[in-house]
Protein backbone atom coordinates (compact mmCIF):
# COMPACT_ATOMS: atom_id res chain seq x y z
CA UNK A 1 0.00 0.00 0.00
CA UNK A 2 1.32 3.41 -0.88
CA UNK A 3 2.74 5.73 1.80
CA UNK A 4 0.37 8.53 0.82
CA UNK A 5 -2.65 6.27 1.29
CA UNK A 6 -1.40 5.09 4.68
CA UNK A 7 -0.70 8.66 5.77
CA UNK A 8 -4.23 9.62 4.81
CA UNK A 9 -5.62 6.66 6.76
CA UNK A 10 -3.59 7.65 9.84
CA UNK A 11 -4.95 11.21 9.58
CA UNK A 12 -8.50 9.90 9.30
CA UNK A 13 -8.02 7.71 12.36
CA UNK A 14 -6.71 10.63 14.42
CA UNK A 15 -9.57 12.92 13.29
CA UNK A 16 -12.11 10.20 14.13
CA UNK A 17 -10.58 9.73 17.58
CA UNK A 18 -10.60 13.48 18.21
CA UNK A 19 -14.19 13.85 17.03
CA UNK A 20 -15.48 11.12 19.35
CA UNK A 21 -12.87 11.51 22.11
CA UNK A 22 -11.57 7.94 21.72
CA UNK A 23 -8.28 6.58 22.97
CA UNK A 24 -6.36 3.97 20.98
CA UNK A 25 -7.73 1.35 23.40
CA UNK A 26 -11.35 2.42 22.82
CA UNK A 27 -10.83 2.45 19.06
CA UNK A 28 -9.25 -1.00 19.28
CA UNK A 29 -12.32 -2.36 21.08
CA UNK A 30 -14.61 -0.81 18.50
CA UNK A 31 -12.57 -1.94 15.50
CA UNK A 32 -11.43 -5.35 16.79
CA UNK A 33 -7.83 -4.41 15.93
CA UNK A 34 -5.27 -4.54 18.73
CA UNK A 35 -4.16 -1.35 20.44
CA UNK A 36 -0.66 -2.02 19.15
CA UNK A 37 -1.96 -2.39 15.58
CA UNK A 38 -3.93 0.88 15.75
CA UNK A 39 -0.91 2.71 17.12
CA UNK A 40 1.44 1.21 14.51
CA UNK A 41 -0.91 2.27 11.70
CA UNK A 42 -1.15 5.79 13.09
CA UNK A 43 2.62 6.24 13.28
CA UNK A 44 3.29 4.56 9.92
CA UNK A 45 5.05 1.49 11.28
CA UNK A 46 2.56 -1.03 9.91
CA UNK A 47 1.63 -2.17 6.46
CA UNK A 48 -2.13 -2.43 6.06
CA UNK A 49 -3.55 -5.11 3.81
CA UNK A 50 -6.55 -4.28 1.60
CA UNK A 51 -9.03 -6.05 3.90
CA UNK A 52 -7.80 -4.13 6.96
CA UNK A 53 -7.93 -0.89 5.00
CA UNK A 54 -11.55 -1.51 3.98
CA UNK A 55 -12.55 -2.47 7.53
CA UNK A 56 -11.02 0.71 8.92
CA UNK A 57 -12.64 2.83 6.20
CA UNK A 58 -16.05 1.34 7.08
CA UNK A 59 -15.49 2.07 10.76
CA UNK A 60 -14.37 5.63 10.07
CA UNK A 61 -17.45 6.22 7.91
CA UNK A 62 -19.80 5.42 10.81
CA UNK A 63 -21.63 8.40 12.23
CA UNK A 64 -21.00 7.38 15.83
CA UNK A 65 -18.84 4.57 17.16
CA UNK A 66 -20.23 1.89 19.46
CA UNK A 67 -18.48 2.17 22.80
CA UNK A 68 -18.72 0.50 26.18
CA UNK A 69 -20.73 3.51 27.40
CA UNK A 70 -23.58 2.73 25.00
CA UNK A 71 -26.61 0.94 26.36
CA UNK A 72 -27.51 -2.43 24.88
Amino acid sequence: MKEKKLGHLAEEIVKYQEKYHLTDAELALTSHFSVERIHAIKVGQAQVNPQEYEELQELLADEKPVTSDDEM
